[in-house]
């Protein structure tokens, strides 16, 4: 998979660490997909 690359990615263009990147992902997710949260 590419998520990791991608994370890492974005935490260097947008100077934040990666675990914010993922963290936010994971937040979206839930939210667009209407998950239960874990």
């Amino acid at each position: 998979s590419y998520i990791p690359l991608i994370v890492a990615k974005i935490a260097q263009i947008k100077e934040v660490p990666a675990e914010t990147v993922a963290q936010a992902t994971a937040e979206n997710t839930v939210r667009l997909f209407h998950l239960p949260c874990v």
